[in-house]
């Protein structure tokens, strides 16, 4: 719109505005199409995701970064809440519902006959969580060109892809597995990092990274999804306070971008004792540690306990974390991803685009 300079002469012309992803606008930006004078307008987003990208120091104090949406709804306007995911195994779609959204998501009872490709069924058996929480207390972060990086989450990443792939193929092949892998991170420097061992990974594999494995940040994720979502959280040292100790990683909107990414495996390596200074990330750390969840906390001491593929492996099979009996994985015709299933509701939730998954609220102004 702000690049249509005649937009005046459909002025009067429209019934309906219809602003999607509004929270990911600022307020000036989201008033330019208002000039069409339309009878009503229909803002549609989720606030409690990634807002407008804004460069200045001031864009929080005098909240230039927020989005009429927000306003909105700080203002007490009326809203209609989408609440139906099609995107998450329920195991990992229920600790972004419980912390960000009242518990109010439900899963679309197509999740209940979904099936699991088959390639997966080896992975889900042998992990036995479909959301692990991989505590790499020795892998230190680093500053390179002013972002952050981690060279051990990254090694330790790279050993959890070639994991996947022998689960995913006897030969241990990433063909298989095929555009269905998802690596993000919150800083471009460890994203560069992971490009650098993963590149060499599929070429020995003889196919290239750009096709198999997307690797990326989180802001450039939003919207998208994989079946299998790896996560290196980075952030790893002694800071004394919680701002130097995590930095941006604080926004608990990029967290909730980051975990509801996958449709079958959310896979997060970090160190638990740095990101638990955080309430909501302690949390997430908790869920995941919780006899009462379909989830996992794998600790990992030193790198001796994932020199190899295998030996990561037989690590996760012998984890005891959890004292619970495991639900079992999903059969060869149908996943039985529900066993938490509950009633779908009458609208729905989690989506951007046209992803399967609606995540969305919208804001109807007269």
């Amino acid at each position: 719109m702000a690049g249509i300079p005649k937009m005046v002469l459909t002025k009067d012309l429209f019934d309906y505005l219809i602003v999607d992803e509004a929270c990911q606008c600022t307020e000036p930006a989201t008033l330019i199409p208002f000039q069409l004078c339309p009878k009503r307008v229909i803002l549609v987003g989720d606030q409690n995701q990634l807002p407008a990208t804004t460069f200045s120091d001031n864009a929080n104090r005098t909240n230039f970064c927020r989005s009429l949406f927000e306003r909105l709804l700080q203002s007490g306007y009326d809203k209609t809440m989408l609440t139906i995911q099609y995107r998450m195994h329920p195991s990992i779609r229920k600790f972004p519902s419980d912390q960000f959204y009242d518990g109010l998501i439900h899963d679309h009872e197509s999740i209940m006959a979904r099936q699991l490709p088959p390639q997966l069924q080896n992975l889900a058996q042998f992990l036995g969580s479909r959301m692990i929480f991989f505590d790499v207390q020795h892998a230190m972060e680093t500053v390179d060109d002013k972002s952050k990086c981690n060279y051990g989450e990254a090694e330790f990443t790279q050993r959890l892809v070639e994991l996947i792939a022998h689960s995913a193929a006897t030969q241990g092949s990433l063909k298989p597995i095929k555009g269905q892998i998802g690596v993000i991170s919150p800083y471009k420097s460890q994203v560069r990092m992971l490009k650098n061992r993963l590149g060499p990974l599929c070429r020995s594999h003889d196919c290239s990274l750009q096709d198999t494995i997307e690797v990326n940040t989180v802001d450039a994720f939003q919207g998208r999804e994989k079946d299998i979502i790896i996560f290196n959280c980075v952030r790893s040292n002694d800071a004394p306070t919680l701002k130097s100790a995590l930095g941006f990683l604080i926004d608990e909107r990029r967290l909730n971008v980051a975990i509801t990414r996958p449709k079958f495996f959310l896979l997060v390596v970090g160190n638990a004792k740095t990101l638990s200074q955080s309430e909501v990330w302690k949390n997430m750390i908790e869920y995941c540690r919780s006899s009462d969840t379909d989830s996992k906390l794998v600790e990992l001491p030193s790198p001796s306990h994932y020199a190899t593929h295998l030996d990561l492996k037989d690590l996760i099979h012998s984890s005891s974390t959890k004292s619970h009996k495991r639900a079992q994985p999903e059969a060869t015709s149908q996943v039985h991803d529900s066993h938490q299933q509950q009633q779908p509701a009458d609208y729905s939730l989690f989506a951007t685009d046209h992803s399967p998954v609606q995540k969305r609220q919208r804001v109807s102004s007269t």
